[in-house]
């Protein structure tokens, strides 16, 4: 299902309505900080609005909007975070 604010806001499970809230507690003053690891951002490409990191990362593309990335495109969004870790691995 997709859920589209808005349009079928009231098809969201009121689970998911919950995790939203909380989300936005949990990161409402967060500020991210550098770090030694690599960063990889994910963008989806049917994305309601673009975001910015402010810290250095990667950054690809992938089908989809901000809750169909992990459900009706799951095979090519683990595609591309399999090639980002190791090139010589991805999946064909």
């Amino acid at each position: 299902m997709r859920w589209v604010v808005g349009e079928t806001f009231d098809a969201v499970p009121d689970p998911a309505i919950a995790g939203m809230g909380a989300y936005t507690r949990l990161f409402c003053d967060w500020t991210p900080a550098r770090t030694a690891v690599p960063t990889l951002l994910l963008r989806a490409t049917e994305a309601a609005a673009e975001q910015d990191w402010p810290l250095p990362h990667d950054c690809l593309r992938v089908p989809g909007d901000h809750f169909t990335v992990l459900n009706e495109h799951t095979a090519t969004t683990v595609d591309a975070i399999r090639t980002w870790e190791n090139p010589l691995a991805a999946t064909g």
